[in-house]
């Protein structure tokens, strides 16, 4: 398969004596397979992901990128973080419950 990133830039916009251009992560993947044999077979896919990161803005001969945070991914990785410290969580309690429980069967 072949992966390709590049950081390509939009359509510069003008609003209120500022110069707006959108800039966006695009990562591009490619796979194909080709079967010459009894026959030929072929099979092949794509997938592009565009991710916007910012926005360049310039003012006059200042320029900044002024970042778009990615919340979707920062929402998945706190509910990963909320699912592992749960079942670690669970994993001590059924640890130290069925120690008890094993205790309190083994002295009859």
């Amino acid at each position: 398969m072949e992966i390709e990133t590049e950081v390509v830039r939009g359509r510069p916009i003008r609003a209120e004596g500022r110069r707006l251009v959108p800039v966006a992560r695009r990562t591009v993947g490619v796979w194909r397979r080709a079967t010459i044999g009894r026959g030929v077979s072929a099979r092949g896919g794509s997938f592009v992901r565009i991710r916007p990161v910012g926005v360049m803005v310039r003012e006059g001969e200042e320029e900044r990128l002024v970042p778009i945070p990615d919340r979707t991914r920062q929402i998945l990785r706190r509910f990963l973080a909320a699912a592992v410290l749960v079942m670690l969580f669970s994993l001590l309690v059924d640890w130290m419950v069925g120690g008890r429980f094993e205790e309190e069967g083994n002295g009859e």
